[in-house]
Parts: C-alpha cells; sequence; structure tokens
C-alpha cells in the first residue's frame, strides 16, 4: 500500500469508526434508556465506562503498537468493534449494555486515533507526518456530522 492509500483508509475507517462506535451513542441514548425502561444517566455510565476503558489501555496498546505494528491489533480492534455492535443490538438488561460498551472501549483503544496516529508515523518520513495527520484528523473529524445525518435522533 502506498502512503497516500493509507491515509485514505485510515481516514475513511476513522470516519466510520468514531461515527459507529461513539457518535451513534448519542443518536440512540434516549432510545437505549426507554427500551431498558432506565434513566438516560444509568445509560449514559455505560458510555463513561467505554471511555474509561479506553483510557486505561492507552499504554498497553502504545507498547503493542511500538512492539508490534497496527496492522494486527487494528484489525482486531475493528473486528471486536464490529461484534459488539451486534451484541448491542441485543441487548435487555442494563448489565448488558456496561458489558458491551466496556468491550466496545477495548475496542476503540485498538482501532481508533491513537493507533491509527502511531501507524501514520510509523509509515511516514517527518516531513510526511505534518500532512497525513491532519489528513487523517481532518476527514474522521466529519464523523459526528455523518452520524447524525445518517441517523437521526428520535424527536430530532
Amino acid at each position: 500500500m502506498t502512503s497516500a492509500g493509507l491515509v485514505r483508509a485510515l481516514a475513511i475507517t476513522q470516519t466510520i469508526g468514531y461515527g459507529v462506535l461513539h457518535y451513534s451513542f448519542a443518536v440512540l441514548l434516549i432510545s437505549i434508556a426507554a427500551d431498558l425502561h432506565t434513566s438516560v444517566t444509568a445509560v449514559t455510565g455505560a458510555y463513561t465506562c467505554s471511555v474509561l476503558t479506553s483510557a486505561a489501555l492507552a499504554i498497553p496498546v502504545g507498547r503493542w503498537l511500538d512492539r508490534h505494528g497496527g496492522r494486527l491489533l487494528m484489525t482486531g480492534g475493528s473486528l471486536l468493534g464490529a461484534g459488539l455492535l451486534v451484541a448491542w443490538s441485543q441487548v435487555e438488561a442494563l448489565w448488558q449494555l456496561y458489558a458491551v460498551q466496556i468491550g466496545i472501549g477495548v475496542a476503540s483503544a485498538a482501532s481508533l486515533y491513537e493507533a491509527a496516529f502511531a501507524v501514520v508515523i510509523a509509515w511516514h518520513r517527518p516531513q510526511q507526518r505534518s500532512r497525513a495527520l491532519p489528513a487523517v484528523t481532518v476527514v474522521a473529524g466529519f464523523a459526528s456530522t455523518a452520524c447524525s445525518a445518517c441517523c437521526p435522533s428520535p424527536g430530532g
């Protein structure tokens, strides 16, 4: 794969990844709370656990990336994320939502910005990094817009 191809692939996959793993939660929040017969606060706690899990894994993921690169880790994280989205669609209890969101935190740590940036840095010379990193960031920055356009919130 060329350097430009890598940047394009990461930009697209980061946009999709953030859209489905993170921004979809806000879009679905009210519906999830209603379906689980619980409060928005309780449901939001599950997302908080996801973010905290991802943060807690930052150092181990960084060490893995330094030693082994990103291909296996990002692929595994993406597959885990896809499986967890299927599991999320089957959640019937609040504890299940928490379990799925903690798993999404693991998938996020392995497949989103932090891992992608490490891959960009490993693949590009310093002169190219100043263009490659912002390119991935700018394109993936449209994830919230794309997700909210594709998945409008109920009543919104």
